[in-house]
C-alpha cells in the first residue's frame, strides 16, 4: 500500500478474510490472539477490546518519509543510501505470526538496503514488541478469556557451590566458583552439555601463524574463569521496556547476580579482570552485562566472546547477519546482510588445513534449535548499532588446532555455539603485512551485553 496520510512510525497493517486491509499505528495495539485456527486472529487494544477481527495476515510496517534530520547519528550508517540521499516513502514490512523470537526488519531496494529492529514475541505471555524507539507489550489473553496473570518472580536457592534459579518452566544453575551458568533446562530438559565460558581463543588460521606463538606464550589456549565473589537480589528490571504488563504495571521482579571474576591461566596474571551482571527474568532470558579490562601486557587477543556446548540434537541455525558465506570484520564485501539459515555442520568451512573458519559478522541474533529445544541470543546493548560476531560447528577449536588435515576431524558430539563481541580479523600476514590495528581485538576495556532465551518450543 501507498504511506500517503500516515505519519511516520511503525503500523499493523491487518488483512481480514474479505480482502480488506487496514493500518492502526502499532501504539494503539495491546494484543494479537488466536481465535479458532492459527490463520484467523483478532487485534485488541491496549484495553483488551476488540479492535478487528476475522484478521488472516497481519504485518508490522514502517510508514516512512526520512532524511537524515530524523536519524539520531548512530543510525545513519544502517538506515541511510550509501550517497546519502535521503529515503523515498516507503513501506517496509514484516509478516508476524506465532514465531516467538526477535526478528529485524529488512528491505533491499535497489541500491539501498534499510534495516529496522523489532523486536516481537508472541507465546504465554502474550504480544510484546519494541521498533525503533516505540514499545508495547501486553499479557496473556486468548479470545474466550481476556484476563491477564501475572508471572511469579523466579525462585533462588543458593547451595555452597551453585545458585539455583527456578521460574516457571525453567531451572538455572550458576556454579558459585566460576561465575558461569553450568545448566539451563527448560521443563527438565538441558540445552547445555556442558558450561557456558568465555572464549578467547580460536584455532589459528594460516595468516595468524608469524604470531601465535606469542599468544601460546601468554597461554591464551588454556585460560578458565575464577569467580571471587558472587552475590544476588530480587529487585524490579532496570528496563522497564524488558518486562512491561499489559496494564502497564511493573514487571515482576528479576534475579540480579553481580559477579566479580576474571580469566586468566593458570601460570599467568589474568588477561580479564571483570565486573559483570546477570540478570534473570521472570520469563526465563538471561541478560549479560560485561565490563570486562584486559591488562596491558597482553597486546591482542584473538576473540572475546562467549562458547556454549548445546545439546547435539540442536542443528539448526537461523540468524540476521552478514552472509551467506563466512564473513570478519575485514572479510565480508562479498556478504551480504539478510536472514540465513543453516546447520552447524553446513557452516563449517571446508579447508583442508583445519582451521578458525565460519564466522558471521555484524549480526543481530542467532537462533540454535532441534529436538523441541531452542535458544536465542542476541545483542543487548543500548547501542542500536551494536552487534556481535558467531560460528557455529559440530567441531571443537581444540580439534581445529590439532588435527592437520579436515578428513581427519571428528565431531565433539555437541553443537559448539561462539558469541563474539569481537572477533579479530584474517588479514594476510602468511605472505604479506601485520593484521591493521582497527582489525585487531586490542582495546583496553570491553563493555557488551547479550540477551539469551532459552525455550521448549
Amino acid at each position: 500500500g501507498a504511506s500517503s496520510g500516515l505519519e511516520l512510525g511503525w503500523y499493523m497493517v491487518a488483512r481480514q478474510a474479505d480482502g480488506n486491509e487496514q493500518a492502526m499505528p502499532m501504539r494503539e495495539v495491546g494484543n494479537l490472539v488466536a481465535a479458532g485456527d492459527a490463520y484467523d486472529f483478532t487485534i485488541l487494544d491496549t484495553n483488551g477490546n476488540t479492535l478487528l477481527e476475522n484478521v488472516l495476515r497481519a504485518e508490522v510496517r514502517l510508514s516512512s518519509e526520512v532524511d537524515a534530520s530524523t536519524l539520531r547519528p548512530s543510525q545513519a550508517s544502517r538506515h541511510l543510501p550509501a550517497d546519502g540521499e535521503a529515503l523515498q516513502p516507503a513501506w517496509k514490512s514484516r509478516t508476524m505470526d506465532q514465531d516467538s523470537h526477535p526478528f529485524i526488519v529488512a528491505e533491499k531496494n535497489g541500491s539501498n538496503q534499510f534495516v529496522h529492529r523489532v523486536t516481537f514475541q508472541y507465546g504465554e505471555n502474550g504480544l510484546s514488541w519494541t521498533a525503533d524507539g516505540q514499545t508495547g507489550a501486553a499479557g496473556a489473553r486468548t479470545a474466550a478469556d481476556p484476563q491477564t496473570t501475572a508471572m511469579a518472580a523466579p525462585a533462588v536457592t543458593e547451595t555452597d557451590r551453585f545458585l539455583i534459579i527456578e521460574g516457571e518452566g525453567f531451572t538455572y544453575k550458576l556454579d558459585s566458583l566460576s561465575g558461569l551458568f553450568t545448566s539451563l533446562k527448560v521443563h527438565d530438559r538441558e540445552l547445555l552439555d556442558r558450561p557456558i565460558d568465555f572464549n578467547l581463543w580460536r584455532a589459528p588460521t594460516d595468516n595468524d601463524v608469524p604470531g601465535v606463538d606469542l599468544w601460546k606464550l601468554e597461554r591464551l589456549d588454556h585460560t578458565g574463569t575464577r569467580a571471587y565473589e558472587v552475590t544476588w537480589k530480587t529487585a524490579k528490571p532496570a528496563d522497564a521496556a524488558a518486562g512491561r504488563e499489559a496494564d502497564g504495571s511493573e514487571a515482576p521482579e528479576a534475579v540480579e547476580i553481580s559477579i566479580r571474576q576474571s580469566v586468566a591461566s593458570m601460570s599467568n596474571q589474568p588477561v580479564l579482570r571483570m565486573n559483570n551482571k546477570v540478570t534473570v527474568f521472570a520469563d526465563g532470558r538471561i541478560l549479560l552485562d560485561v565490563q570486562a579490562d584486559k591488562d596491558p601486557e597482553y597486546a591482542d587477543l584473538p576473540r572475546i566472546g562467549l562458547r556454549l556446548f548445546l545439546s547435539g540434537s540442536m542443528k539448526k541455525i537461523r540468524y540476521f547477519g552478514m552472509g551467506p558465506m563466512e564473513t570478519y570484520i575485514d572479510k565480508h564485501h562479498a556478504g551480504h546482510h539478510g536472514i540465513f539459515k543453516g546447520t552447524a555442520a553446513s557452516m563449517q568451512e571446508d579447508y583442508i588445513r583445519p582451521q578458525e573458519s565460519g564466522s558471521h559478522y555484524d549480526c543481530d541474533f542467532v537462533t540454535v534449535k532441534g529436538k523441541g529445544l531452542c535458544l536465542t541470543a542476541a545483542s543487548a546493548d543500548t547501542d542500536p548499532d551494536s552487534t556481535f560476531s558467531f560460528n557455529a560447528s559440530v567441531y571443537t577449536q581444540e580439534e581445529l588446532e590439532e588435527k592437520r588435515h579436515n578428513y581427519e576431524l571428528e565431531p565433539c558430539g555437541s553443537t559448539v555455539l561462539c558469541i563474539d563481541h569481537r572477533m579479530a580479523g584474517i588479514g594476510s600476514h602468511s605472505c604479506g603485512p601485520e593484521l591493521l590495528p582497527k582489525y585487531r581485538v586490542s582495546a583496553d576495556t570491553f563493555r557488551f551485553s547479550f540477551m539469551l532465551k532459552p525455550e521448549e518450543i
